[in-house]
């Protein structure tokens, strides 16, 4: 029996948590766990080399604004300058991360210049990649329901319930904090052959991507229609920060 080795990673200012998970004969399970500081990320890299895709909760790169100039009411203002992945997970399922890339590495915050470093290093490596936004992929896997916060005992509970329904949870997953469960949820995105992808490289947009669960896993993102229009004031199509 073979088995896939996918990575997830949790991008933070001050350390990186990864989760490995394998698959295989219909299971999978969680196979290893590493958190790196910035200066260990070669570690990191290696630990992805072995795996057959990752996913990073984290941009790899600046935005280019590509839609900027686009009609009045097709996004929220803020994501004018967002980049197209950004804007797609929004456009598409309503789901508008909390943040928007920057057009300047200096305008970014210290979280994103080092996603920035690790995709690059990644892809000098020749890692497949996939970029995800975890609590929007809670969020559908919740049934279009955000969870508490992740800061809070509740949310990081309920987070783990909806995995172990997905993944084969080792004992001392009790003890993890928010940035290693969101690692373990982004190693299952990287897993899924059928994920839902949010963005394309046509002309005229940038080629970045969003990835989130499947619909056989979140029947709520096939059934959602997207929406035509979109404004900064309804609170149902923005995401919390955590």
């Amino acid at each position: 029996m073979s088995t896939a080795r996918f990575v997830g990673v949790d991008v933070g200012a001050e350390s990186m948590h990864a989760v490995v998970v394998e698959s295989g004969g219909g299971a999978t399970v969680v196979v290893d766990s590493l958190v790196v500081l910035p200066d260990e990320i070669g570690d990191l890299v290696d630990l992805a080399r072995s795996a057959d895709r990752v996913a990073i909760d984290a941009p790899g790169g600046v935005s280019r604004a590509v839609h900027r100039d686009d009609a009045k009411g097709t996004m929220p203002n803020k994501f004018k300058k967002a980049r197209c992945g950004e804007i797609a997970v929004g456009v598409e399922h309503g789901l508008w991360v909390p943040w928007v890339t920057p057009m300047k590495v200096e305008e970014t915050p210290k979280w994103m210049r080092a996603g920035f470093v690790l995709w690059e290093s990644l892809v000098e490596a020749g890692v497949e990649i996939r970029e995800t936004y975890p609590a929007g992929c809670f969020y559908a896997l919740n049934g279009g329901a955000w969870p508490s916060s992740r800061e809070l005992a509740a949310g990081l509970r309920r987070r783990l319930e909806l995995l172990a329904d997905l993944v084969a949870l080792p004992d001392h997953t009790a003890l993890w904090g928010p940035p290693a469960v969101d690692a373990l949820l982004a190693a299952l995105v990287a897993s899924w052959p059928d994920a839902i992808s949010c963005g394309h490289g046509d002309e005229g947009h940038d080629g970045t991507v969003m990835w989130l669960p499947p619909g056989r896993l979140a029947p709520w993102l096939t059934a959602r229609r997207p929406r035509s229009e979109a404004t900064d004031g309804n609170p149902a199509e923005r995401s919390p920060v955590s």
